[in-house]
Parts: structure tokens; C-alpha cells; sequence
């Protein structure tokens, strides 16, 4: 999952969606 990636975005923590957007 990219969160798990950018664990620094919290805010978008249950939005993965967001990094693609």
C-alpha cells in the first residue's frame, strides 16, 4: 500500500487514493 510507504502522510493514512490523485 502506498501508506505504508509514506507513513509521514497520516491524514491520507485511509485515503490511498490521495498519492494518486
Amino acid at each position: 500500500d502506498y501508506n505504508h510507504e509514506r507513513p509521514h502522510q497520516s491524514l491520507n493514512y485511509q485515503t490511498p487514493m490521495a498519492y494518486a490523485a
